[in-house]
């Protein structure tokens, strides 16, 4: 996607300090979810706040944190991701996790991103637990699974098994070769409106889906057990950047992954929780890029984040759930028949 090149990874974890980590629950027929942290920096984070910022693209959502970060321009914990209803229960671990490193903290912002996976999951279960936040901020590493691992186990995405994705690219500022990745939790969308490299797909996909295959369009908002052609959804779009840059900047950058998101298919409708946060871990002190120089940044969050959807879709694997549900994957070679169709010639 797009001309500059990925990272080695190509992965958010591309961005030097930048680790990923999972937690995945999946019991049969019931559970289908966990837990996805994103640590923007090999020091403690409450020590060395990261510069940061975040928009909001369409607030259907039950995320916490993000008034501080807009405020001040700071992140400091690592980022959370999981379901709606353990939002909390991710809040309390990151706590937790920062005062056992500081015991003189008497105030902390925790920063948790969601959507919602009862479609799969016993949501109402409540299933995640503080030591499955701390099992993720345990393993984080630089290598970063997709598909429906952590955050993303029970997660939809245009109809099809949907959940973690990752992308990176190395882009050109000022001179140097910088760094830019994303990764994204993707729960929304219609099948029919799906694009791939601009094609869509989505079109011959859904005409194509025979009257008993699984067609769930999107998450399924605050009614999870409507399957059908449903405008709600949700995604999570974190941006990483070793660029210097204000929390300012920041606030621009975060405001192009949803162009990326676009780009798939994505509408952002009435009932969708669409945001993106983008943080910085340059040295603090080091002098902030120019706004002017700043495209080659822009344009590297888009492609990145568009393709960190895709590769979320292709990543997964069709998941049974609970009361029967069944979502299958998205079928990459159906995929290919349909950008080869002499329909979009």
């Amino acid at each position: 996607m797009g001309r500059a090149p990925s990272g080695s990874r190509n992965a958010i974890t591309d961005v030097d300090g930048v680790t990923v980590g999972h937690r995945t629950l999946d019991e049969p027929a019931a559970v289908n979810t966990g837990v996805t942290v994103v640590d923007p920096t090999d020091a403690v984070a409450f020590e060395q706040p990261v510069t940061g910022n975040a928009f909001v693209l369409n607030g259907f959502g039950k995320s916490t944190g993000l008034m501080q970060v807009r405020e001040l321009g700071t992140i400091e914990t690592p980022l959370a991701l999981t379901n709606t209803l353990d939002v909390g229960t991710a809040a309390s671990a990151l706590v937790d996790h920062t005062l056992a490193a500081g015991p003189d903290v008497r105030s902390v912002n925790p920063l948790v991103l969601e959507c919602n996976d009862g479609y799969l999951h016993d949501i109402r279960g409540r299933h995640v637990s503080a030591a499955d936040v701390h099992a993720a901020l345990d393993v984080t590493g630089k290598s970063v699974p997709e598909g429906a691992v952590g955050a993303g186990r029970g997660m939809t995405a245009f109809g099809r098994k949907g959940g973690i994705g990752t992308a990176s690219r190395r882009v050109e500022i000022a001179d140097e070769s910088r760094s830019v990745g994303v990764l994204v939790l993707a729960n929304f969308g219609r099948l029919r409106d799906l694009r791939v490299g601009g094609v869509p797909v989505g079109q011959r996909l859904a005409a194509e889906s025979s009257a008993g295959e699984s067609t769930l369009d999107g998450e399924q908002g605050e009614d999870a057990d409507s399957a059908g052609d449903r405008n709600d959804g949700s995604i999570a779009m974190v941006v990483a950047t070793d660029v210097p840059l204000t929390a300012r900047q920041l606030g621009r950058v975060a405001k192009r992954a949803p162009l990326g998101m676009a780009r798939t298919g994505g509408y952002a409708h009435h009932g969708s929780g669409d945001l993106a946060v983008a943080f910085s871990n340059a040295p603090s002190g080091a002098d902030a890029a120019a706004d002017a120089a700043l495209d080659s940044l822009f344009e590297g969050a888009v492609d990145a984040t568009e393709e960190a959807i895709l590769s979320a879709l292709f990543e997964a694997e069709r998941t049974e759930g609970r009361d029967g549900h069944v979502v299958d994957a998205l079928d990459p070679a159906a995929v290919e028949d349909a950008l080869q169709s002499d329909a979009w010639a």
